[in-house]
């Protein structure tokens, strides 16, 4: 009896502790303050840049829940700011974070990489770290521009039906 109770506050505990929390409106604050200090923007660049990005929060949140880990926020995120990337013509694999590479291709915007960090920040706060940031989130953001445009599973045609035809 006392071994199940036990267990029982034990996975309560460890549920409790594996639901991500949602960010501070002060550790958003100071993710701004980051940005400012390694981009060289101002606080009026930042806020325009969130203004002309400004996604609401219940999306930001179902794309949070939606993630594995940083990185994959960060891709995600990427492939949320910048849809006109991810059309069927697959114009993102035109597209590095850093615009650099032997396929000479074209750097992501300034403005929206600062976006895309600021909203990783309020949710990542271990990206703020450079070093983090260059080893999770820009190659997970280069892996989701180089791949090609899936389409889901449920919009597939099924083999089946292309035997019919």
């Amino acid at each position: 009896m006392v071994s199940s109770l036990v267990m029982a506050i034990y996975h309560q505990a460890v549920q409790a502790a594996s639901v991500p929390q949602p960010p501070l409106a002060s550790e958003c604050k100071n993710a701004v303050a980051s940005i400012m200090r390694h981009t060289m923007l101002s606080k009026d660049e930042v806020a325009s840049i969130m203004k002309h990005t400004m996604l609401s929060k219940d999306e930001v949140r179902l794309i949070h829940q939606s993630s594995n880990g940083a990185g994959n926020f960060a891709a995600h995120m990427t492939q949320r700011l910048l849809p006109e990337l991810f059309t069927d013509s697959n114009i993102h694999q035109h597209y590095n974070y850093h615009g650099i590479g032997r396929d000479k291709k074209q750097p992501l915007n300034p403005r929206l990489k600062s976006a895309l960090w600021t909203y990783v920040i309020c949710h990542f706060l271990s990206m703020a770290d450079d070093g983090n940031w260059q080893q999770q989130g820009i190659p997970k953001i280069n892996e989701m521009l180089r791949l090609r445009a899936r389409m889901p599973a449920a919009m597939e045609p099924s083999s089946e039906a292309l035997e019919n035809v």
